[in-house]
């Protein structure tokens, strides 16, 4: 059968076994489109009776496009609703040319109904979007990268979090956003990542985690690491949170847990924690230490003549002095109201007796220094003991230290006692 020359009647019958709604235009002459025919699956799928017309306004559709195949002499293919817009289909004109002049002479058009793939396409668009406000609206920055460990996507806050733009980083090498000294050991890491079987994987475990924002500034972050398959290839999902602020407001809860508000110098409690530990390195390596217990005499007076203000001030100043005599390795305390306490790791006896008068010397100074004082003297009472081993202990050793300084009080204050 000669499809550009059969009747309507034998179309029709041709085209009536074909599972897809066909219909057929002529557009030879004048270019007017009409219709030749169509199959029940095309009208079906357009609700039509069986006449031969084509209701307004799906006649001036086809029209157009028909004109638009037969002008183009290629294939025009469109999607158009039907009715409320819940069906949809798919419609694809072909031109039939004649062999004399080349002229298109029928329009063939088949029709697809495509209702389930647009439904599925505006469900999937819909959870894009859904996921896409939601990775959006995370706190915690969300940064994908594929095995190149390049940027694939990044939501707002990633961008927020290092200072980037989203069109900053995408396609961009993950090493701009971490620190230099920890670039080289990153690939391995992912590539052990990538070979084990946990799909996700936090990174609190490492000593310090750190990212670097673009002005090149670090900060402490708190990371976990998940994989999955796309496609082949396997990508990279980073879930990123700044936790500078939360480490800073720890560092300064720790500070104000362990350190003495008007001195800065550790607390009683901070004190007996790192004591217990060296007592026991001492212990067990034998090294001497030696504790001094500082009490500066007839404070009350200076408070009652001058004022707690001033009270305060001499109690600062004592305290930067014991820090100034101080090494590194021993450990000061503000022991009680105006009580100080030393303990010296590696010292003995005679070693803890001059570092108590080279104390004592400088508070003598305070009298000169101090002009709030009005001259009064500011002097100390001082007691020193060792450890003494196997069956001491912090406390015990702190009471004969105690005892040695009552001791310096009741001989006239101002004095420096040692026990055996």
């Amino acid at each position: 059968m000669n499809l550009y020359s059969a009747d309507p009647q034998t179309l029709a019958a041709f085209f009536e076994v074909v599972g897809a709604g066909v219909v057929v235009f002529d557009v030879r002459g004048s270019r007017e489109v009409a219709l030749l025919c169509t199959n029940s699956a095309f009208r079906s799928m357009y609700g039509l009776d069986g006449s031969s017309s084509l209701p307004s306004p799906l006649d001036d559709m086809f029209d157009e496009h028909a004109r638009q195949c037969a002008a183009q002499r290629m294939p025009t293919d469109f999607e158009h609703p039907l009715g409320n817009g819940e069906q949809w289909l798919r419609v694809r004109m072909i031109p039939a040319f004649a062999a004399q002049d080349g002229e298109a002479v029928r329009i063939f058009a088949t029709a697809m109904d495509i209702t389930a793939k647009r439904r599925l396409e505006r469900a999937l668009q819909l959870a894009h979007a859904r996921l896409s406000a939601i990775v959006d609206s995370s706190y915690e920055g969300i940064i994908t990268v594929d095995t190149d460990q390049r940027i694939r996507t990044v939501n707002q806050a990633a961008c927020r979090i290092f200072g980037y733009r989203e069109e900053e980083l995408v396609d961009q090498p993950l090493d701009i956003l971490i620190p230099e000294r920890f670039r080289p050991q990153h690939p391995s890491y992912v590539r052990q990542f990538q070979a084990s079987d946990d799909n996700a994987r936090p990174m609190e475990s490492r000593v310090e985690i750190s990212g670097r924002r673009k002005d090149g500034k670090e900060f402490m972050a708190e990371i976990t690491l998940a994989k999955i398959s796309v496609g082949k290839r396997t990508e990279f999902t980073a879930f990123i949170r700044d936790i500078s602020e939360h480490m800073r407001l720890l560092d300064e809860l720790h500070l104000r847990a362990s350190t003495d508000p008007l001195t800065g110098l550790n607390n009683r409690r901070h004190m007996t924690e790192e004591a217990e530990k060296e007592l026991a390195r001492a212990q067990r390596f034998s090294h001497p230490t030696t504790s001094i217990l500082i009490d500066l005499d007839d404070f009350k007076r200076i408070n009652d003549t001058h004022g707690h203000q001033t009270g305060d001030q001499v109690l600062r100043q004592a305290a930067k002095i014991c820090r100034r005599q101080v090494r590194r390795s021993d450990i000061i305390a503000r022991w009680g109201g105006e009580e100080f306490l030393l303990l010296l790791p590696e010292t003995d006896m005679a070693g803890a007796m001059h570092m108590a008068e080279r104390i004592q010397n400088e508070l003598h100074g305070l009298r000169s220094r101090l002009p709030e004082l009005g001259g009064q003297p500011v002097t100390a009472s001082i007691g020193i003991a060792a450890f003494r081993g196997e069956g001491d202990g912090f406390e015990a050793m702190v009471h004969r230290a105690d005892e040695a300084m009552y001791a310096a009080k009741h001989g006239g204050k101002n004095q420096i006692v040692t026990t055996d």
